[in-house]
């Protein structure tokens, strides 16, 4: 039996054993936490699972979870270079004094270990025909973090693991983290901090340098417009079948008031349509939300540069609003047709996996910085098959 620190099993909630649970055979997995943790435990001890399983399971608790916050930064790495090949990959950690191959403490973590600098727990090296694939570390540390709670200053201790992921195949490197204390004023500097510390050190390391994340904005824009086309195209449809009509009724209107159509740089018929496919919308929200196979999900908010330089921010104030019922969506969507780039994004991400019978809905916050670029799964327990579902989509709409 291997004998775990209360924090490191807090970590491991049922939404995280219960699919391990399933694909090990054990059927029965609607049961408490305790008994779940039986079940996991007896799956070592009765040797259905091996050891390095065992705690290779426990230690990616710590990649995935709540809240859950990934810096992804975009890396150049040449052909030659030493880290695709094992033999040379593992001099390079031996010279900065970490560990050849694979290793896992995390199960040796007890309640009165502290470490001031980020200390390697984890690391696990995919390595194919000697070629190496991935990368991946996991980093704990501890800080005093220091809250205001009814007018006093209160300290506790604050444990931190950051999980880092170099996919050599794909150039990519993925920073696992969480709001550890920071506010929302100040979660852009921190997580810049988070991001420029840790890639300065794996630069350093693994001799890669790092691209700029500016292409990223048109991928957010791709997607926005893949996910509004969609959950629009039902009542764009419907007016322009009356279309007509509306040109009808534009015409006879502009006449009737001396409007002068051939300076119309308002496009107000085009104004008229969008406001019908607009009401429409409003007053069939289920319908524009409802899901169906191919739709991504739904935006809840964008922000990004008009020709200005001033910030466009439009967003829904809770799940039960769409974004199509602000005005400053709609005045701005011409604006943001011809930039083709976005800064934010959130959106309702609609995910049908091939081995669950029900969608799951999960929020998702995309932001781009100068060079890497945040995804922020809030709410639920983040699952590694959905993370990879929403970075692949990602991938697809990159040009």
């Amino acid at each position: 039996m291997v004998n775990l620190a209360d924090f490191v099993i807090s970590e491991m909630t049922k939404d995280y054993i219960k699919p391990f649970l399933k694909s090990n055979g054990v059927s029965n997995v609607t049961l408490n936490k305790d008994k779940l943790l039986e079940e996991l435990y007896g799956l070592f001890n009765d040797g259905k699972i091996t050891e390095e399983q065992f705690l290779d399971f426990i230690a990616r608790a710590f990649q995935y979870g709540n809240n859950r916050i990934i810096l992804t930064s975009l890396i150049n790495i040449p052909s030659t270079s030493p880290i695709l090949e094992r033999d040379s990959l593992y001099d390079i950690l031996e010279g900065a004094q970490l560990p050849r191959g694979n290793f896992n403490i995390i199960k040796e973590l007890d309640s009165s270990d502290r470490s001031n600098s980020p200390k390697l727990v984890y690391q696990k090296i995919t390595i194919d025909n000697n070629q190496v694939k991935k990368i991946e570390q996991c980093y704990f540390n501890t800080t005093i973090q220091t809250k205001i709670i009814d007018g006093e200053q209160v300290s506790s201790l604050l444990r931190v693991f950051n999980w880092i992921t170099i996919d050599l195949v794909l150039k990519r490197v993925y920073i696992h983290t969480k709001n550890n204390g920071f506010n929302s004023l100040d979660e852009a500097r921190s997580l810049r901090g988070i991001n420029n510390s840790i890639l300065n050190q794996l630069s350093q390391i693994f001799l890669f340098s790092v691209n700029q994340a500016i292409h990223e904005k048109k991928t957010l824009y791709n997607i926005y417009k893949e996910m509004t086309d969609t959950a629009e195209e039902i009542f764009r449809k419907k007016v322009a079948k009356e279309s007509v009509k509306v040109t009808k009724f534009y015409q006879e209107m502009s006449e009737s008031l001396e409007y002068d159509i051939t300076n119309d740089t308002i496009m107000l018929k085009d104004r008229i349509i969008r406001l019908f496919e607009r009401g429409l919308i409003v007053q069939n929200f289920d319908l524009y939300s409802d899901y169906f196979e191919g739709k991504l999900g739904i935006i809840q908010r964008i922000v990004f540069c008009d020709g200005t330089g001033a910030n466009v921010s439009a967003k829904v104030l809770d799940n039960n609003e769409n974004i199509s019922n602000y005005e400053i969506y709609f005045d701005t969507r011409d604006t943001l047709d011809k930039k083709q780039s976005l800064d934010k994004l959130w959106a309702k991400w609609y995910i049908k996996l091939p081995n669950r019978t029900n969608k799951i809905d999960y929020d998702v916050k995309f932001v781009v910085y100068d060079n890497f670029y945040v995804t922020h799964f809030i709410g639920q327990y983040l699952l590694e098959e959905v993370a990879d579902y929403v970075f692949s989509k990602f991938r697809e709409f990159e040009f």
